[in-house]
């Protein structure tokens, strides 16, 4: 299994709790330029799993729009401080060959 590990866009700093912040309008543009190399270089992707936080999740929609409709899940095992091997099962039981990871 092929897998990208990519940081959410950079978010907007203030006015909601940090599970909530969305991503800032430069955020956005991030997150295009990346499905824009991962078109341009040809890269294979299957699937694209995020944190559940908001601005993972949008990171992983622009992404996963841009690309065709590329399946974006969340899952609790990319939020910071969680154990490393239930994503590693959770990659397993995927069965794709290639996967973009979001998180922070």
């Amino acid at each position: 299994m092929i897998l990208y590990l990519l940081r959410h866009g950079d978010a907007v700093e203030s006015g909601f709790d940090d599970s909530s912040r969305p991503l800032s309008l430069p955020g956005e543009e991030q997150a295009a330029r990346v499905a824009n190399v991962f078109s341009m270089l040809h890269l294979p992707l299957d699937a694209i799993l995020s944190s559940p936080l908001v601005r993972a999740k949008q990171t992983a929609e622009i992404i996963g729009a841009a690309l065709n409709g590329v399946k974006c899940d969340a899952t609790e095992y990319l939020v910071p401080g969680t154990n490393e091997k239930q994503l590693f099962q959770q990659l397993n039981e995927m069965r794709k060959q290639s996967v973009l990871l979001i998180g922070h």
